[in-house]
């Protein structure tokens, strides 16, 4: 077994749940066609009677995912790199393919969903102050504590913050300092510089990433050793436990909290159901 298999079968993290995440709740994408719909009655109001409810952008969206693929992907796994043959061929960069396929399908759902005209410039000057995010309205909002769209960007995000905070927090436990540290010294005893975390090497290398966009066979090497040294060592084992408690105190200790932010998102997804339902 090497250690993408062990990450791969270890249970979802309790803030991983899809219960916290609005992205992955499957009548979420309600919430855009409400937006929507709200923004074509703010405009109506304001005179704009043609305005359509699905604009096409300025500029057509072309069928080359190239230019966003670079930019546009992140890790889906909290350990990465886990896969000694995806460290083999691509460090710790981007797989371009699975790049490219994600961006590929990103510009099919934008074309089938953007079927409208795109907006004269008094419609674009005038669209942005009636987005429900943008405005004073209160039919997504209404019931979802706090007011104003600082406070939906901060319920909306709220778990994503407590994610990383929290795995801040657990980096400075002692059994995962020492598992960091063994993870350390093995990569050292295979010829590697003494990074302090996995998460440290990544960052080193992803960095020099951006200022040259290649890594060579120098971070090649260091991602195969680290992918072998979190499996020689069960780092990512130790890791994924200690993250779980540290998760899982959090959820205690701000239960109130996290209970109001799914509160609101409930709230959230109700009133954009009532949008669609009205329209």
């Amino acid at each position: 077994m090497d250690s993408h298999t062990d990450a791969e079968r270890l249970p979802a993290l309790p803030l991983d749940d899809p219960k916290w995440s609005p992205a992955e709740l499957e009548p979420w994408g309600q919430v855009d066609e409400a937006k929507a719909r709200l923004t074509q009655e703010c405009m109506r109001r304001r005179g704009f009677d043609d305005f359509p409810l699905h604009p096409a952008p300025a500029e057509p969206i072309g069928d080359d995912p190239a230019p966003a693929v670079a930019t546009g992907m992140s890790f889906s796994s909290r350990f990465h790199p886990t896969d000694p043959g995806y460290a083999k061929r691509w460090g710790y960069g981007y797989d371009p393919d699975a790049s490219r396929k994600s961006m590929e399908r990103y510009l099919r759902e934008e074309k089938a969903k953007n079927t409208g005209r795109p907006l004269t410039p008094a419609e674009d000057d005038a669209e942005y102050s009636c987005r429900p995010e943008s405005s004073d309205s209160s039919r997504l909002t209404k019931g979802v504590s706090g007011t104003g769209p600082y406070h939906l960007r901060d319920f909306l995000s709220y778990i994503d913050t407590r994610k990383m905070t929290v795995a801040e927090q657990a980096e400075k436990d002692p059994e995962l300092k020492e598992a960091f540290a063994s993870w350390s010294v093995c990569m050292t005893d295979k010829g590697q510089k003494a990074y302090e975390s996995p998460g440290a090497a990544g960052k080193y290398w992803r960095d020099k990433q951006s200022k040259d966009m290649k890594q060579g066979a120098l971070a090649t090497s260091t991602a195969i050793a680290d992918v072998e040294c979190k499996f020689e060592h069960n780092t990512i084992g130790i890791w994924w436990h200690v993250l779980k408690r540290h998760e899982e105190a959090d959820l205690k200790r701000h239960k109130d909290r996290y209970g109001q932010v799914r509160k609101d998102m409930d709230a959230y997804l109700s009133n954009a159901r009532a949008v669609l339902e009205k329209s």
